[in-house]
């Protein structure tokens, strides 16, 4: 399994590529600048399938849309109206395969707030719970 954090410099902003089976991958909150997901990506024999939005950013612009036109990975988001466009928009306890990953929509929606915790579960006869991968503070978007 592969999964690697990238961390923004100068920003608190964190990034993942993980690997989710059959050559596979998924970005979780891209920065703008794509060439890291790119070159992991290659070095490790993955095809970008999905990019996945797990909160609003309006501190920076995510590299989603970049990624997806450089990949022809999906766009994937919460369904809430505060994601905005997405290709593929996640209602409460919907389920994403990617590979042999299942990933667990978790819509968290409260007056101006819109966060999607995502829920991991890789098929593995020892995981007998799914793992939380990416949950988020609440941020306010008035």
């Amino acid at each position: 399994m592969f999964f690697q954090r990238l961390k923004t410099p100068g920003l608190g902003h964190n990034s993942y590529v993980l690997a989710c089976g059959d050559g596979l991958a998924v970005v979780i909150d891209p920065r703008r600048d794509v060439d890291d997901y790119l070159r992991l990506a290659r070095e490790n024999h993955l095809t970008i399938a999905y990019v996945l939005e797990t909160h609003r950013q309006e501190d920076f612009e995510f590299g989603s849309r970049t990624l997806a036109q450089m990949t022809g990975a999906r766009i994937v988001g919460g369904n809430h109206t505060l994601f905005g466009e997405m290709d593929v928009k996640l209602a409460d306890k919907q389920e994403l395969k990617v590979g042999s990953t299942r990933f667990i929509a978790v819509e968290f929606v409260d007056v101006g707030w819109a966060i999607l915790v995502v829920l991991l579960d890789l098929d593995c006869p020892r995981l007998t719970h799914p793992r939380c991968v990416s949950a988020r503070r609440k941020r306010r978007y008035l």
